[in-house]
């Protein structure tokens, strides 16, 4: 018995060496299908969810958030099994209104044990609740703990979330096969569904990973980062083998991912527009095929890469004078190259 108690013990002093404060878990749900028990959810459907109040109700009936002054991240725990994508807010300040009263937020993926983010450093010492919304469909999630500390004990608790992880994204087009037509001008983006996830780093992913198998010109891959909306572009030649392209996931480099897109890079002839003065630029049809978009938290190497002109500007725009401009027309110059804006 002595040899169970000693076990228990330290096991306890694990769990608080990695939690300077443990959060209540009172889970009440909303939406038709969605259910708690313990803290259990059931998903009926997306965009339900289920939060934990946990601003301090005084004897005179005020209300005043949860102070976490002292702590730098928030963080959560999960049983294994969970089947569903989950976001997950913190809400600060008294009335909810996104982008106004204040959150932070990120997204658990389904299998994962462990899931947080830093907290908004000008108003932690106001928290009112944090809530688990599926973004999936029906499922299932089971919260095991909820913390707040330091970014040691974040980075501790996030170093027990061990096993590789992958997350696997809609490809654009056709099932993949991007077909872009020919015109003048005619360089638009062809883009995947909206992703929209934050704080990438923090759930353990490492690269954003695309891999084309074919491109019959010249195009260009975007990655945009969440919710900065900054631009990362790489571009490439015509390719009759695939290739392996990786956008790095770390803090001051890339957080987040909103949306990834081909563009169409197969100028053939550029000529000045007599009437106009303006130079236009004619674009050959062009045709990529993607195979395979997704996060991972492993390392990855970019191959079969032959030729390759890469960009990590943000698709700011500028007139011919340098000035960046914005709802521009005429002649604009975007990541090196000259477009006309009717």
């Amino acid at each position: 018995m002595k040899k169970i108690f000693t076990l228990i013990a330290t096991v306890m002093v694990a769990l608080c060496a990695n939690a300077s404060t443990i959060l209540p878990l009172n889970l009440s749900s909303w939406g038709g299908d969605c259910t708690v028990s313990g803290t259990t959810i059931t998903y009926g459907n997306a965009w339900e969810g289920a939060g934990s109040w946990i601003a301090v109700v005084h004897e005179d009936e005020s209300v005043t958030g949860y102070d976490l002054s002292d702590c730098e991240y928030m963080w959560f725990t999960f049983a294994e099994g969970a089947n569903v994508d989950v976001k997950i807010v913190t809400q600060y300040t008294d009335s909810y209104v996104e982008g106004a009263s204040g959150t932070s937020q990120t997204t658990v993926l389904a299998g994962s044990l462990v899931a947080g983010y830093p907290l908004d450093p000008s108003l932690k010492n106001d928290v009112y609740q944090f809530f688990f919304q599926s973004t999936s469909g029906a499922g299932t999630i089971t919260v095991t703990g909820a913390y707040a500390g330091s970014k040691a004990e974040f980075d501790a608790a996030m170093a027990g979330d061990t096993g590789a992880k992958v997350k696997e994204f809609g490809l654009p087009g056709d099932n993949g096969v991007v077909v872009m037509a020919e015109g003048e001008q005619a360089a638009g983006w062809y883009s995947s569904s909206w992703i929209g996830m934050e704080n990438l780093p923090t759930l353990g992913f490492k690269n954003f990973v695309v891999e084309v198998e074919s491109a019959e010109a010249p195009f260009q891959i975007l990655a945009q980062d969440w919710p900065s909306g900054e631009q990362k572009v790489q571009g490439f030649e015509a390719l009759t083998s695939p290739i392996t392209v990786v956008y790095p996931l770390a803090d001051g480099v890339q957080t987040g991912l909103g949306q990834f897109a081909l563009q169409n890079m197969n100028i053939t002839d550029t000529w000045m527009d007599p009437t106009t003065g303006n130079e236009v630029s004619w674009y050959d049809a062009n045709k990529v095929v993607v195979t395979r978009a997704y996060l991972t938290s492993e390392d990855v190497d970019p191959s079969g890469i032959n030729t390759i002109n890469t960009s990590t500007g943000n698709n700011a725009m500028y007139n011919i004078a340098g000035q960046r401009v914005t709802n521009a027309k005429g002649i604009v110059i975007c990541n090196g190259r000259k477009y006309l804006v009717k």
